[in-house]
């Protein structure tokens, strides 16, 4: 190799860069896995004049525990029979729906908690419906 180097002194250069690219490939694309956090999705259904959650459906207006930063997928679904409209806020959060939901609609919202601490949230049609979420 040494005798190939003296030969063509601009082998060693030619093989130094690319030592050096593939040294930073490897750390961009570890650094990219590394960053790349999975959604967390919550399903909130309106129904019996509160909220429930899809895994513990016999809890009402449950306490939801989120975590700084973490990317969340929220879907709020009204379920309740007849012409009773339902919407969702978190003010503390500056979260909520856009709109009134009918029976059978749902809005998700997309959003990351910036900062911690235990805030309210509420259907703001029927105050009775309020529940804590927790960012720690």
């Amino acid at each position: 190799m040494t005798k190939m180097i003296r030969k063509h002194p601009g082998l060693s250069l030619t093989i130094i860069g690319a030592a050096m690219a593939i040294v930073l490939a490897t750390a961009v694309v570890s650094s990219r896995a590394t960053s790349v956090t999975e959604t967390r999705e919550i399903v909130l259904v309106a129904k019996g004049m509160a909220f429930h959650s899809e895994q513990q459906p016999e809890e009402t207006n449950p306490h939801v525990k989120l975590n700084k930063g973490e990317t969340v997928k929220l879907t709020i679904l009204n379920e309740e029979p007849g012409q009773i409209f339902h919407c969702f806020t978190v003010p503390g959060l500056r979260l909520k729906t856009t709109r009134h939901l009918m029976e059978g609609e749902s809005e998700t919202i997309l959003f990351t908690p910036k900062k911690k601490g235990v805030f309210t949230y509420t259907c703001m049609l029927h105050p009775m419906m309020t529940g804590k979420i927790s960012v720690d």
